[in-house]
């Protein structure tokens, strides 16, 4: 899915990004961006010297502190900027992309959204400063495939005005008529103590793989067939195969105290409490490729 329904999840942001603190390293260069992208006033470059994780961009503004370039929980610069959901890995490129952090600051001329600074002005950034050159690539790569279980589906079908569907982009709730609900805001993930609950209200099962996706360690294709939108909760454990950004971002492998009884893993929960089946397989898969970077050269 395209990266604003996950970037407007709080759970996600949380994960890796916490207050700046403004650091005083010497500059490696600062200069005017034209390459082609929405035109830029200054842009900087710096290697992190605080330590200090986050992101401070606002309108006009492009803000990053002690960022990589590649993060393979998907949330490096590179994947960042060119939009990319967790399951387009970036692949190619020196192996400082993962490790190297920076501080990265720009101004556009003018009072330019969020979304065009943290994409294509930071693509900008990249590209001249960094050097950045880059193609998309589909390959034939592990996958799961979501399909019917024997005994088949256990799904609970969503129900067709039981609900007032609302614009997530809302900071405040609607009129409602007497008697009328608001729709669950949509899909996401919970800890649980020390299990997750994966929540899906009107999904349909081609959104239900996407949402295995980004908790599963490779794709989630939906073989089912099904047609129609559910609702769901599903309790899960996190084992091995659970490697998927969210669940990793969340310190799965560190359990919360809770009374809960400890969950089954994710396959057994599919199963069990869906009445669908995840299968190993080869499919197609897209990749980010690094054709050329550099680092920036100090001055």
């Amino acid at each position: 899915m395209a990266k604003h329904l996950w970037q407007s999840t709080l759970f996600v942001f949380a994960v890796g990004l916490i207050a700046l603190v403004v650091a005083n390293a010497p500059l490696i260069r600062a200069q005017v961006i034209t390459s082609g992208k929405p035109r830029l006033e200054s842009a900087s470059v710096r290697p992190c010297r605080t330590g200090e994780r986050g992101n401070r961009s606002a309108p006009g503004l492009l803000n990053f502190q002690c960022v990589d370039l590649v993060n393979f929980n998907g949330f490096g610069m590179i994947q960042w900027a060119y939009g990319l959901d967790a399951n387009i890995p970036v692949t190619g490129g020196p192996s400082w992309l993962a490790s190297d952090l920076w501080d990265i600051t720009a101004k556009a001329a003018d009072n330019t959204s969020d979304w065009t600074m943290e994409g294509p002005m930071l693509q900008a950034v990249l590209e001249d400063r960094f050097k950045l050159r880059v193609h998309h690539e589909t390959r034939q790569a592990p996958v799961y495939e979501l399909a019917v279980a024997e005994g088949g589906p256990t799904l609970t079908p969503f129900k067709e005005g039981s609900c007032k569907p609302i614009d997530p982009g809302m900071r405040t709730l609607p009129p409602l008529a007497a008697g009328e609900r608001p729709c669950p805001s949509g899909p996401g993930l919970a800890r649980k103590g020390s299990n997750f609950v994966l929540a899906g209200h009107r999904t349909s099962l081609d959104q239900a793989a996407d949402l295995l996706t980004r908790v599963l360690d490779r794709p989630v294709v939906d073989k089912s067939g099904i047609a129609g939108r559910f609702d769901f909760d599903l309790v899960f454990r996190s084992d091995e195969t659970t490697a998927g950004y969210l669940v990793s971002g969340a310190n799965a492998y560190h359990p919360m105290p809770s009374g809960e009884p400890l969950a089954q893993p994710i396959f057994t929960a599919v199963q069990q409490q869906l009445g669908l089946k995840l299968t190993p397989a080869q499919g197609p898969r897209e990749f980010l490729v690094i054709d050329h970077v550099e680092r920036p050269s100090e001055n």
